[in-house]
């Protein structure tokens, strides 16, 4: 099995006797600023198909990626919720009709996307103990084969031991964009890249050079790209190419290895995002104070609503796609802080519990949120509740982890640890489905 590097971010009383020593070392965080014409051009090779008029010719050469290219698949839009996860190194997807069937028996899958059209799925693949494959099957079973060598991925930059970090669909379902890293075995610093390899032509290259890249969140409307950074967020027009800058913001001092980079929120319209941007240094003033920004693609952000705000490691924060509510922690301590809910306009904050936040979420309906909190005996309780009402547990002491919304009205997670983790479909009403259990290294993905 190849071996994984865990993070665990320091408690608070490490956190407080470091400080008493001197602060240790920040990180530096990676460069923030892209060459505009260079990326334009890049993105407009890359989108030629939906490109109005020829992009201007890149300045540097994009380089060619082997894979095999071949036909679209032709399948019906599947009509139900699907799930792919990966059990014990295979590939599974799950239907409602038709429960768990198995995609794979190989070997070796580590992640694996679904593409939002439903009828593929990508996969990344150990190829050695520090190299992953990127793959690709039709949902159906069929058209299984590898779009990215791990010499591929490795000959992105000769001289440096490359590796697939992560990937994701773009909204066309057909190409896939995907980050690197450095295949080292201690700290695998990632890239800060994006990649792009055409499924169909095998085609691909640099969509945005080393450094300058991060999370990736596609628009509702699938047209735009919005790229967050631990300095900035820019969108990234797929019809012509070009890109804003929307956001800039100071690089956030976590006191560790780890970059905080922040987690916007596209309004339902695609015409605007939200995020919650944490002070600099948290344990640096006596009041840390964190603020809602609201970035519109064609005004100038603004201040939404700012408010007294725990360290990043301590608890997370979420905002709603109606960019009107806010979910937030307060206090620098995860045991007597408190978890509140706020709101933009008529301005609000009330205390929905105790503590902190581990993950939280928002239906895209903005009409529900999830938050799970770490219990003393190691679990964590996942509750659910509608603005202006009293958190529910909805699943208790079931150490969830990963945990998204699946349309409006279920959330899905893993629960349960290494070797014996349980993937849950569960409705607001409690109502449970367990697709896999068991096997190591479980992870899944569905379409929102």
């Amino acid at each position: 099995m190849p071996k994984k590097i865990r993070l665990i971010l320091p408690s608070m009383a490490l956190m407080l006797a470091m400080l008493a020593c001197g602060l240790p070392a920040i990180p530096t965080p990676p460069p923030g600023d892209i060459v505009e014409t260079n990326v334009a051009a890049t993105v407009g090779s890359f989108f030629a198909d939906t490109t109005p008029t020829p992009a201007a010719t890149p300045t540097e050469p994009v380089p060619t990626i082997t894979a095999a290219p071949s036909e679209a698949p032709t399948l019906p839009t599947p009509a139900e919720r699907q799930v792919v996860f990966v059990q014990t190194g295979n590939l599974w997807l799950w239907r409602a009709s038709s429960g768990a069937v198995q995609l794979t028996s190989d070997g070796g899958a580590v992640a694996a996307r679904l593409s939002p059209d439903g009828q593929k799925v990508a996969y990344s693949k150990w190829m050695t103990e520090f190299n992953k494959e990127l793959w690709l099957i039709n949902s159906d079973g069929s058209g299984n084969r590898m779009l990215l060598s791990a010499v591929d991925i490795a000959n992105l930059d000769a001289e440096k031991a490359l590796s697939l970090y992560n990937f994701w669909w773009l909204p066309d379902s057909q190409k896939i964009g995907y980050e690197t890293q450095f295949a080292v075995e201690i700290g695998v610093p990632r890239s800060w890249d994006f990649q792009v390899i055409d499924t169909v032509t095998g085609e691909g290259g640099t969509l945005v050079p080393a450094g300058q890249s991060g999370n990736v969140l596609a628009s509702p409307d699938g047209q735009k790209l919005a790229v967050t950074t631990a300095t900035n967020i820019r969108v990234i027009e797929l019809s012509t190419g070009t890109h804003r800058m929307l956001l800039s913001y100071p690089f956030v001092y976590t006191y560790s290895e780890w970059a905080y980079v922040p987690t916007p929120v596209w309004a339902p319209d695609s015409e605007s995002l939200g995020v919650i941007i944490p002070p600099q240094d948290s344990l640096g003033v006596e009041t840390p104070i964190g603020t809602l920004w609201i970035a519109p693609l064609h005004a100038a952000p603004y201040e939404a609503a700012s408010f007294e705000l725990s360290p990043v490691f301590i608890s997370d924060t979420s905002v709603a796609p109606n960019l009107n509510q806010y979910i937030y922690g307060t206090g620098a301590n995860p045991d007597t802080g408190q978890v509140h809910l706020g709101q933009v306009a008529p301005p609000s904050s009330q205390v929905i519990i105790n503590g902190s936040v581990r993950y939280s979420g928002w239906s895209a309906d903005s009409a529900h949120y999830f938050f799970t909190q770490s219990e003393s005996d190691g679990g964590d309780t996942l509750y659910v509740a509608a603005p202006g009402s009293s958190p529910q547990v909805l699943a208790g002491n079931v150490h969830a982890y990963t945990v998204r919304w699946v349309g409006n009205d279920q959330v899905i997670f893993i629960s349960g640890t290494y070797g014996s983790a349980e993937l849950h479909l569960m409705n607001l009403s409690g109502s449970d489905t367990i697709i896999a259990v068991g096997g190591d290294d479980l992870t899944f993905d569905t379409t929102r």
